[in-house]
């Protein structure tokens, strides 16, 4: 049985209540902790502090290392769980699972953390170093307490999907170490602090689907191991920092789509021969492509649908043999679509609609659907226009087709977009 910690109901201590005085002082020494916030009886920094001085059945010398951790535990805890409680009864929280969470056992028990000792093996029922907090989808509400940077030596934070708000702190700068900070999928606001810049063993950051604003810090850049970045689903304005693209080179996913990004693509990111995804789709990035997006040989996903880029589609995909995804729709592209996409034999997906393409659809794209892996093409090789006939099925043009007489690819309106889909599955398009 998991054990409970006693509720009490006598009013929270002060900044001078005895017996406390000590770990006060302790606190109020750490960089990690909002000292301002324990004098706060409503806060959650008060709420842990009180039960580490009252309740907490571990009772850890001041000079542990172990104890500022604990705190920074109960803090996240408590800030959390949906609702403060009057007094310390833990089973008040909304969190799905918070297994011996302020119990006497050490929390390398807690439900979602990892720790190691020092020869880098599991450890349990301890107060060690903590490799990584798992929390994703676990119903935690509340703000993001700036007291978890006090775990200095942690590897990752899985804090995704959950319903977090507030800003990201910027005391997050401090962990150095910490390699996976995943916030996706959550509500919060404010901008990308600048900090996080110092994050100096970064490996992936996730930022999607929040409420943040702003632009992306050009500090990211210092974070030269980052190799997964994302933050799509935001409101997020500025240009994308050329200076990502010139330091960050082992960067393999930049996803910063459905953002109000502006102006162009910066020349830099062409140098990054070892990019496999570069989602911008649904921004405001203007301007037209390099020639030398040919050079990024190892790219898989090409979504940069949804904006205002214009000019002709450089006829440079010749050796991106990779590319399995390639969204250029809903822009102002012009001129022919390029023959060198028939080369793209690993081509699953390439949507071309809502754009001022003219000519014929090649026969070297067309036959990809015979003889390669392409499964949704939105352009028109089944009207009998081109010399392929009948080399897609209707069901998987959505939204470009070859103009009847002409042989051109127009524009058409989004009625004519939902009008032209088979939806076999459902009863209408959306």
């Amino acid at each position: 049985m998991v054990q409970r910690p006693v509720k009490t109901s006598g009013p929270l201590i002060g900044s001078a209540s005895a017996g406390c005085d000590d770990i006060i002082s302790t606190l109020d020494a750490s960089e990690c902790v909002d000292s301002t916030a324990l004098d706060d009886e409503s806060s959650p920094q008060h709420h842990a502090m009180y039960w580490i001085c009252k309740h907490d059945p571990a009772k850890l010398d001041l000079d542990d290392p172990g104890f500022l951790t604990r705190y920074a535990l109960a803090v996240l805890f408590y800030g959390t769980s949906g609702r403060l409680p009057a007094d310390t009864g833990v089973e008040e929280t909304d969190w799905i699972n918070h297994d011996y969470w302020l119990t006497g056992v050490g929390y390398c028990s807690w439900f979602g953390i990892t720790c190691v000792d020092e020869e880098g093996n599991l450890e349990l029922n301890a107060n060690g170093e903590i490799l990584q907090i798992e929390l994703s989808q676990n119903i935690l509400s509340g703000s993001l307490p700036p007291e978890l940077s006090a775990l200095s030596d942690a590897f990752g934070f899985h804090l995704d999907s959950n319903f977090l708000h507030g800003s990201i702190p910027s005391h997050f700068g401090l962990l150095t170490n910490l390699r996976d900070l995943w916030l996706s999928d959550n509500k919060l606001s404010g901008s990308i602090p600048r900090e996080l810049g110092n994050m100096e063993e970064l490996r992936e950051l996730t930022l999607g689907k929040n409420d943040l604003t702003g632009r992306i810090p050009e500090t990211i850049s210092q974070a030269t191991h980052l190799h997964y970045f994302a933050m799509a689903g935001n409101h997020l304005i500025g240009t994308v920092p050329s200076a990502i693209f010139a330091t960050l080179t082992a960067l393999k996913t930049f996803h910063a789509s459905d953002n109000e990004l502006t102006g162009r693509i910066p020349e830099e990111l062409y140098g990054m021969t070892t990019l496999s995804a570069l989602r911008l789709s649904e921004n405001e990035l203007s301007g037209t492509l390099s020639e030398k997006l040919g050079q990024l040989i190892y790219l898989e996903r090409l979504h940069l649908s949804g904006n205002r880029f214009n000019g002709e589609i450089p006829d440079t995909f010749l050796g991106m043999d990779l590319l399995t995804e390639c969204r250029l729709g809903h822009n102002d592209f012009n001129g022919v679509i390029p023959v060198s996409l028939g080369e793209s034999l690993a081509l699953v997906e390439l949507t071309l609609e809502d754009n001022a393409l003219t000519g014929n659809v090649s026969d070297e794209v067309c036959t990809l659907t015979e003889i390669g892996s392409l499964e949704v093409l939105t352009a028109d090789c089944y009207s009998g226009v081109n010399s392929i006939e009948g080399t897609l099925d209707p069901s998987n043009i959505e939204s470009t087709r070859v103009v009847e007489g002409r042989g051109e690819l127009g524009r058409m309106t989004s009625k004519e977009k939902r009008d032209n889909v088979v939806c076999d599955c459902c009863t209408e398009c959306f």
